[in-house]
């Protein structure tokens, strides 16, 4: 069955029913009271909002974050309406906890720290720390204000909450960080996930390091070296006229790689060319043909370069039906 909602579709809706909710319960009459709750269910919703997942995260665990979230918070406000400093309290810990969980999850998985997408994930990490600090911020100001309630720094609080709600909901809506400006973050979007792997050359950066690196891709198109398992930086830098570190920074700037990372890369794209033209490959065959040293290291190769595995690419490819088809008429033709 298709799904209906996704995860920030539909942390939105609890998150603004949750706003909606708990000014329902705990708003009071009177200037500073209705000020302050107020502030107090904007800054709840954010939390449920802070729960977005990355590019790179499953959307299960923040569903259920949210629903959990969701009802921990309008149970504390319900049995006490009163007392503002218990629902902020309970919005920290779930802020804190998620973020810990994440990162538990994050570093628990050795190939989620070698993406070939890692510099776009480092920026959406950065950015939800730059938000949970803007929630533990709010909540300790909140805390202060409601231990000593005044006039103008509750509309202050309130307007910083605000903000603060909306741009973590524009976040859930739109997939932005909402910390680097759209032009920004299109150009390191196009240049993460462009698949060629080539950065385009940027005129304020050295022009001998963009000419090495433009020998380096025309030569390895051409001649294919590093389909030789033992294929070398030193080779590749004998070949393009350049010495190894020059050629390794060259091969850094513009393709975010280290040597054995970008050699890797064409490699992929080489085995994946030849699933396509022979589908009745083996997963070993193309590890070979492809200038691996073994299955193992090519299944991780894959995986990390696609998000996927050998196995998994090879059955989604179109026309697969056709070659097990194939493969069993040879079986039944050699009896």
């Amino acid at each position: 069955m298709r799904k209906i909602t996704t995860a920030p579709t539909l942390l939105r809706l609890l998150s603004l029913l949750l706003v909606l909710s708990l000014l329902a319960v705990s708003f009071r009459p009177g200037y500073s009271v209705g000020v302050l709750s107020a502030a107090t269910a904007l800054i709840a919703g954010s939390v449920l909002l802070f729960f977005r997942p990355l590019a790179y995260e499953d959307s299960g665990p923040s569903s259920a974050a949210a629903v959990l979230g969701f009802a921990w918070l309008l149970f504390t406000a319900i049995h006490r309406p009163d007392d503002l400093t218990a629902l902020l309290n309970s919005a920290l810990v779930l802020s804190g906890l998620y973020f810990l969980y994440r990162s538990v999850v994050k570093f628990g998985r050795v190939q989620s720290l070698f993406r070939a997408d890692a510099v776009w994930c480092a920026v959406e990490d950065y950015a939800r720390q730059a938000y949970l600090l803007i929630l533990v911020c709010l909540c300790g100001l909140a805390l202060r204000i409601v231990a000593c309630p005044a006039g103008w720094p509750c509309w202050v609080l309130a307007g910083l909450a605000l903000l603060t709600y909306l741009l973590l909901y524009l976040r859930a809506w739109s997939g932005r960080t909402m910390i680097l400006r759209r032009r920004k973050e299109e150009t390191l979007r196009s240049i993460v996930y462009d698949n060629r792997g080539v950065l385009p050359p940027d005129p304020a950066e050295d022009a001998g390091l963009y000419a090495v690196y433009t020998k380096a891709i025309d030569y390895l198109g051409r001649e294919r070296p590093y389909l030789d398992e033992d294929f070398s930086l030193a080779d590749l830098a004998q070949a393009v006229f350049s010495n190894k570190l020059y050629l390794s920074r060259a091969i850094n700037r513009y393709s975010g790689r280290n040597f054995r990372q970008f050699i890797n890369y064409h490699r992929i794209m080489y085995s994946i060319e030849l699933m396509k033209k022979d589908r009745r490959l083996r997963v070993i065959q193309l590890a070979m043909m492809s200038g691996f040293h073994s299955v193992v290291t090519y299944n991780m190769a894959f995986k990390l370069m696609t998000n996927t595995t050998p196995s998994e690419y090879l059955r989604n490819l179109p026309g697969l039906r056709d070659a097990a088809e194939a493969r069993t008429e040879e079986g039944v033709r050699s009896r």
